[in-house]
């Protein structure tokens, strides 16, 4: 699911750097999306970390929904 909107985010970044530059070799590309995924699953998990981290110190994350009038 993360992949899913964060690679066309790193596409358009690599899009931008070929029309720039005229040239974009592989290794840009995949090293790209290697650290794309990498960085982005570390930070993910760390973000889920934090929020179970704050919901067994404080009692839980609760959003109320109420219908508006």
């Amino acid at each position: 699911m993360y992949l899913c909107f964060s690679v066309p985010i790193v596409s358009l970044g690599l899009f931008v750097a070929f029309i720039r530059y005229g040239d974009l070799p592989g290794i840009t590309v995949f090293t790209a999306l290697i650290l794309n995924a990498l960085i982005g699953f570390g930070l993910l998990w760390l973000a889920c970390k934090a929020y179970n981290w704050v919901a067994a110190r404080f009692g839980g994350i609760e959003v109320t929904i109420r219908d508006l009038p």
